[in-house]
């Protein structure tokens, strides 16, 4: 798979699921603005719309264009998460008409620095006990599915959300 040509904003790439995200398009040809790493950087709140029109703006001043928009930047708490669904679906309709396709990766537990700091050992080691691959995941892997999402072979999937969870979702 290879994006040559095409330019990729990845939010959250400092780190993490988003920064294993920020190295896998790098790898298959993307220009790549990040909001952490090496790649043009940008630092931007996605919380804030000013934030993140200037990141835009620097982006389409650099590359002349934005062609996928990664998404990584944290977001906390399960019903956030259900509003991330519900939004993802929205967009979907909203700019279907436009030939932008809207999806959403749901990673389940990952191996990665912010929840080793924040969940005891103990709780994800429970947690693993349950998990059919009997494992935790790692920040790589949920890569291949948004590599596919942002190939020419996801053409005609919009408003999706993969779960990309070792089964967990099936705990809950």
């Amino acid at each position: 798979m290879r994006f040559d040509d095409k330019v990729a904003i990845v939010t959250g790439s400092g780190g993490g699921i988003g920064q294993a995200y920020a190295e896998a398009v790098d790898r298959v040809g993307e220009q790549i603005v990040a909001d952490g790493g090496t790649a043009l950087g940008v630092p931007v709140d996605v919380a804030d719309p000013v934030s993140a029109k200037a990141m835009a703006d620097v982006t389409l001043a650099e590359f002349g264009g934005i062609d996928y928009l990664v998404n990584k930047a944290a977001i906390f708490g399960g019903l956030a998460k259900v509003g991330i669904n519900g939004l993802t679906r929205q967009l979907s309709r909203e700019l279907g008409g436009q030939n932008i396709r809207i999806n959403a990766i749901a990673p389940g537990p990952i191996d990665t620095e912010a929840n080793r700091t924040t969940t005891p050992k103990e709780i994800v080691d429970n947690l693993v006990k349950g998990l059919p691959l009997s494992r935790i995941g790692t920040p790589e892997d949920p890569v291949g599915r948004c590599l596919f999402l942002l190939s020419d072979q996801a053409s005609w999937i919009t408003g999706q959300i993969f779960n990309v969870d070792g089964e967990q979702i099936v705990r809950s």
